[in-house]
């Protein structure tokens, strides 16, 4: 009676699910048997479809742990079986060059079954070794499996086959994710059985998403979920990948990642400031942009610059391991990309607590099958928010509800300036002033009363602004400067304005005083005046002259 030593079941056991080896029936006493079962536990969203294949059968010793009477399965075609033993062959070869005479692995050119599965043991592989995966890879190829196979059915979080033929087998992970899933399949796994466990370890990535804001009096930059910003100001967005330390990336021959980016309609893109990837405990390493000579990360055609939203564009890198060694791409690493945008005219502005739809959201495609380089499964969704608000401004007369056209102002942003004088534009559908980036055709530093007397300006981030007439309707005094404060306090979808913050104003004009001017009345009552002074000097004389007479 031949028998497979228990390294063989060590070499080829649990591929990519953390298992160290399989667990067999025990029992005081030494049995052979030719049934046995697998149990896979397994708490997934998703309810998964595990089949079974027979690789090799054989009796099964319960305390050696290893199989006798060893033939080929029923789960592997003529194909499988030429390529399994091509791979042996080849690790055999190698392990040959350092072994000793005594230690030197012999396989035919015509091996039997038996004579495969003890070369397999020979090698003493490692369970989840690269000699052991590399096994289990054989069967990524097609043809190699055949039609014949056992499925595991679900008991809870338990997947079972009982009284199955002993033997090893391989296990494969065929659930229909479709596209989108966040989640994984299990790379092939191979198993011996007697009575066989397993319980898988699946790592998926995640991605998150922040948007670069202002402290408070320009005192830095710090990034959240949400921002306020000037409309034409640029600013930056950041887009995180995280991929867990997991060895079974090892199965993936590639690994893909497309970054899903989604703008609305307030805003504009820019351009990518970079793309790098740190591997856990090491340095970023840059990813260039992807040339026909060099890998790097692709854009979508629609990001170019100034492309205004509602916009979805994508950034995708092919595969991830171009950039990392084989312990890195195993060991965890973020993949980060920032790029920059600005907020355009056609942004929601808040001039009240609230929401805004200024949003921004992002969701990550990745590879999620080890044995499929073509599937992918997709994160769920992470936003960020940007805020911009107004001012409405009212110019008046002096009752203080009478529209006063033609009145003109001057908006610094913090000190009264030349340098903090503000540009905009006229917008007629917002009926406002809206912020004009630099460059703007038809930008003006001086904004005017409307016939309604409104000359509210908007596209405004936190901040102190002054308010200072510069054209003056005739016949009225120059208005003092209004100095307004915006203060917000947002996060995520929700905006609250601080007490302090005014985002109402009206503008008081008085009338002048009416002075007489030459040719006018003023004139007559001089004249009048005059003609008085003259009589009353007359009549006094006149009075003198009669008293010397007397």
């Amino acid at each position: 009676m031949k028998k497979v030593w228990k390294g063989a079941a060590a070499a080829i056991a649990a591929l990519s699910l953390g298992v160290t080896g399989f667990v067999g029936a025990t029992s005081a006493y030494a049995e052979t048997v030719t049934t046995g079962s697998i149990t896979i536990t397994d708490d997934a969203t998703t309810a998964r479809a595990y089949n079974a294949y027979q690789i090799f059968e054989g009796e099964y010793d319960t305390e050696t742990e290893a199989l006798s009477n060893v033939e080929w399965g029923k789960g592997i075609t003529a194909a499988g079986q030429a390529a399994l033993i091509t791979e042996v062959r080849t690790q055999v070869t190698e392990f040959n060059k350092t072994a000793t005479t005594e230690n030197r692995i012999t396989l035919s050119d015509t091996p039997t079954a038996a004579d495969v599965a003890k070369a397999i043991a020979d090698l003493r592989l490692g369970a989840n070794s690269a000699g052991a995966k590399a096994l289990a890879n054989v069967f990524k190829t097609a043809g190699t499996l055949s039609s014949t196979k056992t499925a595991l059915a679900k008991d809870g979080d338990q997947y079972k086959a009982e009284g199955i033929a002993t033997g090893y087998y391989l296990i494969e992970d065929s659930t229909n994710l479709g596209d989108n899933k966040h989640e994984a399949k299990t790379s092939f796994l191979l198993q011996v059985v007697g009575d066989a466990e397993a319980t898988p370890k699946r790592e998926v990535p995640t991605v998150t998403k922040e948007v670069e804001d202002e402290k408070n009096e320009g005192t830095g930059t710090e990034w959240g979920d949400s921002a306020d910003h000037e409309i034409g100001e640029e600013f930056r967005f950041k887009l995180n990948a995280n991929v867990p330390a997991n060895a079974n990336l090892a199965d993936y021959a590639t690994y893909k990642l497309v970054f899903n980016d989604s703008m609305s309609a307030g805003l504009t893109w820019n351009s990518i400031e970079s793309v790098t990837v740190k591997p856990t405990g090491a340095s970023s390493i840059t990813i260039p942009a992807k040339t026909a000579s060099a890998a790097g990360y692709e854009l979508s055609d629609n990001a170019v610059a100034d492309a205004t939203g509602p916009l979805a564009w994508t950034l995708t890198i092919a595969n991830i391991r171009d950039f990392l060694s084989a312990e890195q791409f195993v060991g965890g690493f973020d993949v980060t990309v920032t790029y920059k945008a600005q907020l355009n005219a056609d942004a929601y502005v808040n001039d009240a607590n609230g929401t805004t739809t200024n949003k921004n959201d992002v969701d990550l495609s990745f590879s999620n099958n080890p044995n499929v380089d073509t599937e992918m499964g997709k994160t769920p969704k992470d936003e960020v928010y940007v805020f911009t608000f107004k001012v409405n401004a009212l110019k008046t007369k002096g009752d203080g509800t009478t529209a006063l056209e033609g009145a003109g102002f001057t908006i610094y942003k913090g000190e009264k300036n030349d340098s903090n004088k503000m540009s905009f534009v006229w917008n007629a559908t917002k009926n406002a002033y809206v912020v004009a980036p630099a460059g703007t055709q038809g930008a003006v530093t001086e904004v005017f009363s409307k016939a309604d007397g409104n000359f509210s300006f908007q596209g405004l981030e936190e901040g102190t602004y002054i308010v200072s007439e510069t054209t003056t309707p005739a016949g009225y005094n120059t208005a003092a400067d209004t100095t307004v404060v915006i203060g917000a306090n947002h996060s995520g979808n929700n905006v609250e304005f601080t007490q302090d913050t005014t985002t109402s104003i009206t503008v008081i004009n008085t009338p002048g005083s009416s002075l007489p001017e030459t040719g006018g009345m003023g004139t007559t009552i001089l004249y009048a005046a005059g003609a008085a002074i003259v009589l009353i000097a007359g009549i006094g004389l006149a009075v003198t002259l009669r008293r010397r007479q007397a």
